[in-house]
């Protein structure tokens, strides 16, 4: 009998890909969503429960009858549905020894949590070792005058991510067209693609002291396509330190529309 795994699952194929993992490496997996929005492209073979967002004592109390042991936090979970759900008194507690609302605040008080309640909450890299971003070129290969964008852009973006306003910026002859906030890192690059017109430069970081735990810097087919509508020229990621999630989709789409896709480390 496979050892139960659970996954909190937010937007996006993340989870999925997470589960496979868990799969492979001999797991169980269990995948409890806030809503039933991402339901239809789970995989009919993954368990699945649901729970209002704010529900954490029953959450936590369903993981633990379930003999689950480790969980992972994986997808997008909306700052702003955060700040508006209704939180049960184990929220509260929670909520009441935070001194901010920021991702990295919230989420180290909530793992806190759940560790205190016998709940391990795993890296997400520990599933998905095989989607870390390589260093490099890996679709298309950026100009000169594009490396120094995304070089300029980098410093811009790691004092953004440091300060948890968000994740990326778009930059052009070294100036900031746009930065990362509580819209997201899609709407961003649409956003700072407009105003650039075209040939901009988006760059996704992680913070200085990540928590591989949770809001990992990732790119998918979603992003790809945003960039694509941006007429973004490169979107450069930080190297080590971020998820490229569905490569074949990705890989085609950006070949097929002369984006360049880039690792970069300092």
């Amino acid at each position: 009998m496979r050892i139960k795994t659970g996954i909190i699952a937010g937007g996006g194929i993340m989870p999925i890909l997470i589960a496979r993992g868990m799969r492979d490496k001999g797991f169980e997996p269990i995948m409890m969503l806030n809503s039933l929005e991402n339901e239809n492209s789970i995989p009919k073979d993954i368990q699945v429960k649901v729970f209002a967002l704010g529900e954490l004592e029953r959450l936590i109390s369903y993981i633990k009858s379930e003999g689950i042991k480790e969980i992972v936090l994986a997808g997008r979970f909306s700052k702003i549905d955060l700040l508006q759900f209704r939180p049960d008194l184990v929220w509260q507690s929670i909520l009441v020894r935070i001194s901010n609302f920021q991702n990295d605040v919230l989420f180290k008080a909530l793992i806190e949590c759940f560790e205190e309640n016998g709940i391990q909450v795993a890296s997400q890299a520990k599933y998905l070792e095989d989607y870390v971003v390589m260093k490099g070129a890996i679709i298309g290969k950026p100009s000169k005058e594009e490396l120094d964008d995304i070089s300029f852009g980098y410093e811009i973006a790691k004092m953004v991510a440091d300060a948890d306003i968000g994740q990326t910026v778009v930059v052009k002859r070294k100036t900031i067209f746009a930065v990362e906030a509580i819209d997201g890192t899609n709407a961003t690059i649409l956003r700072g693609g407009q105003l650039a017109k075209e040939g901009a430069v988006a760059i996704k970081v992680s913070r200085t002291d990540q928590d591989w735990r949770v809001d990992v810097p990732a790119l998918g087919a979603e992003t790809i396509k945003n960039a694509i509508a941006a007429n973004i020229r490169v979107l450069a990621v930080e190297a080590g330190k971020a998820f490229l999630l569905e490569k074949e989709e990705a890989f085609k789409l950006a070949n097929d529309n002369g984006l360049a896709i880039y690792g970069y480390e300092k």
